[in-house]
């Protein structure tokens, strides 16, 4: 049966009218004069972190990962660790040997994987964080793996992790032989000291950084240490002296042993901050040591001892770029498996400090009928290149999240994340900065384009764009328009320069930013500035070196190649 062309033009004309319907964000959630008045603070960003991710703090035994079940973040458990490779001249863990087997039928080959190819579940469980799929082009490594004897032994692997967008932050460009298992180390022998030889009785790694901290040392006569242990930092040996034993450092002698604090290894397992306080308080005053403290010894496969991550987790593999927020916002999702799912719609700022509490995606439907926006933080995608970020978490997941429409968020609710936070954290996510109850909140399309107060110039300006680094979720620079009085050119100023304590007229400054500083402040050419999305973190000296010199620790400084 046919049906009239009348039919297929009313058709046409529904589906053009629902797909105009664009979801609107409320312009100011809440207004930014409901603070208290101060300066605007910018936050310094964390540091970022080169082992598990989410894994903050969180310390292991060496032992304890070994035959350890891990997941993919599908949910599938999909192999165990085997081992641990370790540059015995720095205490890093360089890799993690896994044997994977089912459904990739992989059997019992054994890959390296570096520790910042997974994050820490928030039961104590370890994540690989990469589409299992990427295995199968895994570079063919035969059965003499690794050959220390052979120059740029592992270039072969450090490439694979490179393409597949994680950086194993290992490159040995000659023959090593600092290179050992982590299980030919255990038992291994101590040199004597005065008080007989002992051995390596297990290492406590630091998972965040993937970094061993202290030797669990045993094996000395019973007579005097009984079942106790002694934690020796790693860094209280010689790890250059020859030899087929440790040796510890000059100065490390019988009687620093025999003062160290002492434990059975059930009291160091226990979860308790006062077993590693006491050990960095000890060997920090003879100059060794990790220096931290009130960080508990977790037992993998338990939530018992995990402290809250105090680092912001950014898009992975987003390290030195910075990126115009108005490109950003359209900017595509794709899922692990390389297909487009949607695209950045919104990001949502926390105006007080320049926190990027979450982006927004929408995803699913078609010619926008039945899409679903959903509130994602940086940390849950990975860093695909220009244009393009990919979801590290399977996309039926998101179906657990509401739907926000054009009512969210609802800051009159102090709890108005609260749900949402613990959603991604129940993904082994780490919300970030989401995990606040801030109220100072606004979506970057409507900062884009607010209001900026007259400085003595007579007339308003507004922000034209923002600078932001998805690494680290941070506004860095908000890019000022003035109209002709720059020439028509730009200013970048350091986004802990905008005041937003007071918007009767548009965002001011903090005190230290008059017409003076915007006169003299570098320029930016706007034709030059609209035609590139993507900066590297250098940005440009001059600027940075500008507002360093005004009091402000921008931390980024010519645009990246195109």
């Amino acid at each position: 049966m046919k049906l009239p062309m009348r039919f297929f033009a009313l058709l046409l004309v529904l589906v053009l009218a629902l797909s105009a319907c664009t979801i609107q964000q409320p312009e100011v959630v809440v207004a930014p004069e409901t603070l208290n008045g101060t300066p605007a603070a910018q936050t310094a960003a964390p540091a970022s972190v080169a082992g598990v991710g989410n894994a903050t703090d969180v310390l292991v035994t060496a032992s304890s990962l070994t035959d350890l079940n891990f997941e993919n973040i599908g949910g599938q458990v999909s192999g165990s660790i085997q081992d641990l490779i370790l540059d015995l001249s720095t205490g890093n863990v360089l890799y993690a040997t896994v044997e994977y087997g089912g459904f990739l039928d992989i059997g019992d080959t054994e890959l390296p994987i570096p520790l910042s190819a997974f994050i820490w579940g928030p039961n104590g469980q370890l994540v690989l964080n990469i589409d299992e799929t990427a295995l199968n082009n895994f570079p063919d490594l035969g059965n003499n793996w690794p050959d220390l004897s052979t120059p740029n032994w592992d270039t072969d692997v450090v490439n694979f992790w490179r393409g597949v967008g994680i950086d194993p932050g290992v490159d040995f460009t000659q023959a090593t032989n600092n290179v050992v298992r982590v299980s030919n180390v255990i038992g291994y022998g101590i040199s004597d000291v005065g008080l007989g030889t002992g051995d390596v009785n297990d290492m406590l790694v630091d998972l965040g950084q993937s970094q061993v901290e202290y030797v669990l040392v045993g094996g000395y006569d019973p007579g005097i240490y009984g079942n106790d242990l002694i934690a020796v930092p790693f860094n209280a040996f010689d790890t250059t002296a020859p030899g087929d034993q440790l040796v510890f450092a000059q100065g490390v002698d019988a009687s620093v042993l025999e003062n160290a604090p002492r434990f059975t290894r059930d009291e160091f397992l226990a979860g308790n901050t006062t077993v590693y306080n006491d050990l960095n308080s000890y060997w920090s005053g003879l100059g060794y040591g990790p220096g931290a403290a009130d960080i508990p010894i977790v037992q993998p496969g338990t939530n018992q001892g995990v402290g809250t991550s105090t680092g912001v987790v950014g898009v992975s593999g987003a390290e030195g770029n910075l990126v115009r927020a108005s490109t950003l916002l359209n900017y595509s999702v794709s899922n692990l498996s390389g297909d487009n799912i949607g695209s950045v719609q919104d990001m949502l700022f926390d105006v007080e400090t320049g926190h990027i509490l979450f982006a927004t995606l929408e995803y699913g439907g078609f010619l926008d009928i039945g899409d679903r926006v959903v509130p994602v933080p940086l940390s849950a995608f990975n860093w695909n290149g220009q244009n393009d970020l990919v979801l590290n978490v399977a996309e039926d997941r998101l179906q657990a999240l509401p739907d926000l429409g054009n009512s969210w968020p609802n800051v009159a609710d102090p709890n108005w994340n609260n749900d949402i936070v613990n959603f991604w954290t129940n993904e082994g996510v780490d919300p970030g900065f989401a995990a606040t109850n801030t109220q100072t909140v606004m979506y970057a399309s409507n900062l884009i384009g607010y209001s900026l107060s007259d400085v003595g110039f007579g007339a308003q300006g507004s922000v034209y764009d923002l600078l932001v680094n998805p690494a680290q979720s941070d506004a860095t620079y908000a890019i000022v328009d003035y109209g002709g009085l720059f020439d028509n050119n730009l200013v970048a100023i350091p986004f802990s320069a905008v005041d937003v304590s007071v918007v009767n007229n548009g965002f001011s400054f903090t005190p230290n930013v008059d017409l003076n500083t915007l006169q003299t402040a570098p320029r930016i050419d706007r034709a030059s500035f609209d035609q590139t999305g993507l900066f590297n973190s250098s940005f440009d000296d001059e600027i940075n070196t500008y507002w360093e010199d005004a009091g402000y620790n921008v931390g980024v400084g010519a645009p990246a190649t195109q």
